[in-house]
């Protein structure tokens, strides 16, 4: 599992340190990351945990072995589930699909539809600024439920 907290200046990658805003990665029980992504896509990752840490930094970030989610300290709810596949980073997120033409509706089961009823798809670098926006969304639109 991987926290992220906002209680430093270091984020820790792969075992390296990278002076990042207000971000800390801690690392438990070895798992260097999401055994489902691959290198490209736990770059993207990074760079979508950083940018989500500079705009909101009180979201608190979990990381397992398949999935990656965006917690709301304040609701105590996941605001979005991260899956990073290969070739790919499928975001869960509870935004209804109107909230952004780029979402499109979840193949998943019933009872995951309604708590994530939305998905957006990161296939390059370029579409992690869209994921942001999203995860920042997502967040606003958890806060609002209270």
């Amino acid at each position: 599992m991987i926290v992220l907290g906002v209680s430093s200046h270091v984020c820790i990658s792969y075992r390296k340190f990278y002076k990042i805003n207000l971000i800390t990665i801690l690392w438990a029980n070895n798992v260097a990351s999401i055994v489902t992504s691959s290198a490209e896509t736990r770059t993207w990752l990074e760079l979508l945990i950083s940018a989500v840490a500079e705009q909101v930094p009180a979201l608190e970030y979990v990381e397992s072995k398949y999935w990656g989610t965006f917690k709301n300290p304040t609701t105590h709810r996941n605001v979005v589930y991260i899956q990073p596949t290969k070739k790919q980073i499928r975001l869960h997120t509870q935004l209804p699909l109107t909230f952004d033409e780029a979402l499109e509706p979840t193949s998943a089961s019933k009872e995951w539809a309604e708590a994530c009823p939305s998905l957006f798809r990161v296939r390059s670098e370029f579409d992690v600024e869209k994921a942001v926006s999203l995860i920042v969304g997502s967040y606003n639109y958890d806060l609002a439920l209270k």
